[in-house]
C-alpha cells in the first residue's frame, strides 16, 4: 500500500466512513461532483435531519416524551428549527442520571447545534469567498474546528460547522449499529464478562454481594457500548456528501437552486389522478382523468366568461360560482357553504321536530295514565304521577279502594294466560309496580301486562 493510499484510508477512518471504490468514482477526465447537483431536499431535509431525529429519538428512547406521526420535508424543515430547544427542554424536564450521561447530553447538543447550523449556512442564498483565495484541499483543512471562521468568507463557516458535525458525531455511533453489529457486541460483552459463579459470593455479606453484581453488569455494559462505537460507522452516501457542499458552492453557486423542493408541488396532480384510478391501469387512467381536468378547468372558464358578459343577476350568478366551487377568497368559500347548510337545514325544522317529539311524550304518558286508571295500577316514585293535585288525591284515594278489592292469579299461571294479556301493557314494561293478590303484595321488577280484573269473594 502505497503512501498515498494508507493517508487516504487514515482520512476515512478519522471521518468514521469507508472508502468506496466503483466506477463512478474511476471513470477518467471528469469528477462525480459535476455529474450531479446536491439537493437540499433529499440531503439535508430528508436525509441528515431525518436521520438525526431517528438517532435522537433512539438515544431518548426510554424517556416520555414521544409522538411520532408521518413526516414530509417541510415538517423536518420545522422541526430542525426546533430540535435543539425541545432537546434543552428534555434534558431540563428528565435531568442526566450520573455524569457519563451529562457528558452524552452535551454532546448531543453539540453535534445537533452543528448540523442545524451547517443546514443554515447551505440554505444561503449567496455566499462570500475571497477574490484572491483559491478553493482547495489547503482551504478546506484550515478550517478544523481549532481556529475562528473568516467574517469575509460564509464558505469558511460552512467548513467550521462540518468540523464540529464530525467532532461530534461520535456520541450517536451506538446507535447507528446494525443487527449483525448488535448481536456480535452482545456476545463480545459477555465473552468478556463472564456470569459469576455462586463461589465467588462465599463469605461475602448481602451488600457486598450487590456491590459486585452492580460492578460485573456495568463492566458488561461499557464492553457492550464500546464494540458499537468500533464497529458502527456513518458510511451513507448523505453524509459523504457533506464534504462537497462548499466545492459545489464554489462551483455552480448558491443550492438553493438545484433544490427539487421547487417541483415537488406538481407531483400533486399525478398523485390526485392516480387516487382516482382503479390501482390496475394507472397510466391511461392517470392520462385521461389528466385531460378531463383540462377540459373541465376550459369549460369553466367559458362558463365564467359568458356569465360575466351576461345579463344575469347577481342571485343566479351566486348560484352558479356555489355549484362551481369557485369563489375569490376562503371566506366567501365558508360563507356559501354556511349559507347552503342553513338553506338545506332550516331553524324552523329542528323546532318541529322538537315540538312534534314533546307532543309524541306527552300522548304516550296519557296513555299510561289511563291505563293505571283503568287497571288500579299504582306506581310509586314515578315522576308522571298526579299526586301533585288535589283532584289527582280524589282519584288515587278511590282507586286504592279498588286495588284492596282487585284480585291476581298466583305468579304459576299459564303461558296461554300471558298470550291473553292486552296489548296497551307494552307502555308500562319495566318499572317496578306493587300489586295487590292472593298471596300479598308482590314486587314485580319486570311488568309484562295488566291481568284481567276478577272480583273477589265476599
Amino acid at each position: 500500500m502505497t503512501a498515498e493510499m494508507a493517508e487516504i484510508n487514515e482520512f476515512f477512518e478519522q471521518q468514521r466512513t469507508k472508502r468506496v471504490d466503483n466506477l463512478l468514482f474511476r471513470t477518467p477526465h471528469t469528477s462525480p461532483l459535476a455529474l450531479w447537483k446536491l439537493d437540499l431536499l433529499h440531503t439535508i431535509d430528508l436525509g441528515l435531519t431525518k436521520h438525526c431525529l431517528e438517532l435522537l429519538f433512539n438515544m431518548l428512547d426510554e424517556k416520555k416524551y414521544r409522538s411520532v406521526k408521518q413526516w414530509s420535508g417541510k415538517e423536518y424543515r420545522n422541526a430542525a428549527a426546533i430540535m435543539l430547544a425541545v432537546l434543552e427542554a428534555v434534558m431540563t424536564v428528565y435531568p442526566p442520571d450520573g455524569p457519563a450521561q451529562e457528558d452524552m447530553y452535551e454532546a448531543s447538543r453539540n453535534f445537533i447545534s452543528a448540523l442545524n447550523n451547517f443546514t443554515l449556512m447551505a440554505r444561503q442564498r449567496s455566499h462570500t469567498l475571497p477574490p484572491d483565495q483559491v478553493f482547495d484541499n489547503d482551504y478546506r483543512a484550515m478550517w478544523d474546528g481549532e481556529r475562528d471562521p473568516d467574517p469575509h468568507s460564509s464558505v469558511s463557516y460552512m467548513q467550521t460547522y462540518l468540523a464540529a458535525f464530525h467532532e461530534w458525531k461520535y456520541v450517536f455511533l451506538k446507535y447507528r449499529a446494525s443487527k449483525t453489529v448488535t448481536s456480535d457486541a452482545t456476545a463480545y460483552s459477555k465473552r468478556m464478562f463472564l456470569d459469576l459463579p455462586d463461589e465467588d459470593f462465599d463469605g461475602m455479606t448481602p451488600a457486598e454481594k450487590k456491590e459486585k453484581k452492580r460492578v460485573h453488569k456495568e463492566g458488561r455494559k461499557a464492553a457492550y457500548v464500546d464494540y458499537l462505537e468500533r464497529h458502527s460507522s456513518y458510511n451513507m452516501p448523505k453524509v459523504y456528501m457533506m464534504v462537497h457542499f462548499a466545492d459545489i458552492i464554489h462551483m455552480y453557486g448558491a443550492l438553493p437552486q438545484f433544490s427539487t423542493s421547487i417541483i415537488e408541488l406538481l407531483h400533486q396532480p399525478l398523485n390526485l389522478a392516480y387516487d382516482r384510478s382503479n390501482k390496475v391501469d394507472a397510466m391511461d387512467q392517470t392520462l385521461r382523468f389528466a385531460g378531463w381536468k383540462d377540459a373541465m378547468s376550459v369549460s369553466v372558464a367559458n362558463l365564467l366568461h359568458h356569465c360575466k358578459n351576461a345579463d344575469i343577476s347577481e342571485d343566479v350568478l351566486a348560484e352558479i360560482r356555489l355549484w362551481l366551487d369557485l369563489f375569490d377568497n376562503k371566506k366567501a368559500k365558508l360563507a356559501a357553504a354556511r349559507l347552503n347548510r342553513d338553506r338545506m337545514k332550516p331553524k324552523k325544522a329542528s323546532a318541529e321536530r322538537k315540538a312534534q317529539k314533546l307532543a309524541q311524550e306527552e300522548e304516550n304518558k296519557e296513555l299510561v295514565r289511563e291505563l293505571r286508571k283503568e287497571y288500579g295500577i299504582i306506581v310509586p316514585d314515578d315522576e308522571d304521577s298526579d299526586s301533585d293535585s288535589e283532584e289527582d288525591d280524589a282519584e288515587q284515594d278511590a282507586s286504592d279502594d279498588i286495588i284492596q278489592l282487585t284480585t291476581i292469579p298466583p305468579s304459576s299461571h299459564e303461558a296461554s294466560f300471558r298470550e291473553r294479556l292486552l296489548e296497551p301493557g307494552r307502555l308500562l314494561r319495566g318499572r317496578m309496580l306493587t300489586i295487590q293478590n292472593d298471596e300479598g303484595d308482590i314486587r314485580w321488577r319486570e311488568y309484562m301486562a295488566p291481568y284481567p280484573r276478577r272480583s273477589s269473594p265476599d
